[in-house]
């Protein structure tokens, strides 16, 4: 039974592609059209990368037309369509096809980070949701770079979760971030949080190290425990309390409580007691750095091009500057407004002096008003986590005759019904229940559990839609060291730390629903696992 398991789960991972892939492929082929907004500029990038013309444009010199570099959109996704484009040709079908093998990729993606946070059944239930997510597979006939966003970052922290060697999972999944970087420049933002890897194993008994573990132990507890642990456990049967008064053998011995159904026994997760003690914490943060610098040496060729052929260094892109000023200038609304040459910034004419200028400004303003951009916040959160309509309006722009208004609303309220149902489960991604870590343990999860409804009640029935608290508490909860709680592996704190820097990022700049597709690969992780037993059983 055992030799049979990695084959079931190989079939497993074919199928999920296949029902991924299907409905993807049949949007792509039937709905396609011509790129619009920002996916303008990434089909138009692509196009003259697969021509042999670079990231670039032309502009007309003295009536002569002059090759011109740019970078104000990130290049990865661009690069990415231009291999499809130079072997097929370039036209929205090819890349509907491209952007369909993307989604179903992710869908598998996903499956295999949950496997390493909770239980396979629950796993696959991640799987599917992400596969038949109806905003997901409306994407495939999109120009627009969020699922592949999405796929290298669920990948980076599924290579550096499931690989025994934390220093060569650790590497590995800080190279794929590199490459999300060049997609999606936030990316960075998730490479200090892959040391939680690297510092879990190091903290993990030989036989739980790796791969698809046994559900038959669980070697999990909350976080904040009361003790100092050394940073390497000594051989023997040694137990160390974590969370109060629970204990937990550290030595592949068999003093660790039976797991419940849901369980899973996860390779070093939050049981390490990180409070107090300084090794630990040196540790975790000389990880952190090793993994940003190994994802910026993935950047770096990128930088070094822009240094040398715009009018100055790009770390990846020339818009965080219009974005901040976007999120900040007085007819600032929370969501994009186009910048007018009378808002500032006349008297410039490089990409990157534009940018900086930009950014300069945004600064200018929020040191101004900074309660005004403060003020803010909420809306730009709200425009970014409250509903969903962009792949909708997207297609409706490109074939306007095809989407009239009753077949348009009808699926935005689809997409929008869909996506506020997994925020609402995902909100109890890191809740336990039943919570069987004795009185104190059930009434702190029954707590948030009453706190998840009233906000999911007050979204729901609220006249005017109020989402996004859900999803800063989806975000925050996991961090939080309660009683009771489930076991919260770093496969879900990664998940945790994408979904915590796209709101800070948000929440800084500026919000539109596009965002939070990122994202959504980790509210279905958190909504399979929500309402899991609690680590330990009652003493």
């Amino acid at each position: 039974m055992r030799e049979a398991a990695p084959a079931r789960n190989v079939w497993f991972g074919v199928l999920l592609f296949v029902v991924a892939l299907v409905p993807r492929l049949w949007v792509a082929l039937a709905w396609a059209g011509e790129p619009v907004w920002d996916g303008h500029y990434y089909d138009f990038g692509a196009r003259r990368i697969a021509e042999g013309l670079g990231y670039s444009d032309d502009r007309t010199v003295g009536g002569q037309l002059v090759w011109h570099p740019w970078c104000h959109y990130p290049v990865g996704y661009s690069a990415f369509l231009a291999a499809f484009y130079r072997l097929f040709g370039a036209s929205p079908i090819v890349a509907g096809v491209a952007n369909a093998l993307v989604g179903a990729a992710l869908a598998v993606a996903t499956w295999a980070l949950a496997r390493y946070a909770m239980s396979e059944r629950r796993a696959r239930v991640a799987g599917f949701v992400v596969a038949l997510y109806p905003g997901l597979v409306l994407y495939a006939a999109l120009i627009m770079s969020e699922p592949l966003a999405a796929l290298l970052t669920a990948s980076a922290f599924w290579l550096a979760v499931r690989d025994a060697r934390g220093s060569r999972g650790l590497a590995l999944g800080a190279a794929v971030l590199g490459l999300a970087a060049l997609v999606r420049p936030q990316a960075l933002l998730c490479a200090p949080f892959l040391s939680l890897t690297r510092f879990s194993l190091s903290l993990t008994p030989p036989p739980l190290r790796s791969g698809s573990v046994p559900a038959t132990t669980s070697a999990t507890a909350g976080m904040g425990g009361a003790r100092p642990l050394p940073p390497h456990p000594p051989a023997g049967t040694e137990s160390v309390a974590l969370a109060g008064t629970e204990s937990v053998a550290l030595a592949g011995t068999e003093s660790v409580p039976p797991a419940g159904p849901e369980s899973v026994a996860l390779a070093g997760t939050e049981s390490v007691p990180l409070a107090g003690h300084a090794n630990a914490w040196v540790a975790l943060l000389r990880d952190g750095v090793v993994a940003t610098a190994v994802a910026l040496c993935v950047v770096l060729p990128w930088t070094v091009r822009n240094c040398r052929v715009m009018d100055g260094c790009a770390l990846v892109s020339t818009n965080a500057g219009w974005n901040l000023a976007i999120g900040a200038f007085p007819r600032a609304t929370g969501r994009f407004e186009t910048l007018r040459s009378s808002d500032g910034c006349r008297d410039v004419t490089g990409q990157v002096q534009q940018d900086r200028c930009w950014l300069g400004y945004g600064l200018e303003q929020i040191r101004a008003a900074p309660m005004r951009w403060l003020a803010l916040i909420p809306a730009k959160l709200g425009y970014t986590f409250d509903h969903e309509s962009f792949a909708v309006e997207y297609l409706h722009e490109a074939r306007p005759a095809t989407w009239l208004e009753p077949r348009r609303a009808a699926l935005r309220g689809v997409t929008t019904f869909a996506y506020r149902l997994v925020l609402g489960a995902a909100a109890f991604g890191a809740i336990a229940f039943p919570a069987r870590n004795r009185a104190r343990g059930t009434t702190v999860q029954g707590a948030l559990a009453a706190a998840a409804l009233s906000l999911g009640a007050l979204a729901f029935l609220k006249e005017t839609p109020l989402f996004w608290p859900l999803a800063v508490f989806a975000g925050v909860i996991p961090w939080l060291p309660m009683p009771g709680s489930p076991s919260r592996p770093p496969a879900l704190l990664l998940g945790a730390a994408l979904l915590d820097t796209t709101l800070l990022a948000h929440a800084v700049f500026f919000g539109e629903d596009r965002y939070h597709v990122v994202v959504i690969p980790v509210l279905a992780l958190f909504a399979a696992g929500a309402l899991r037993r609690s680590t330990f059983a009652p003493a």
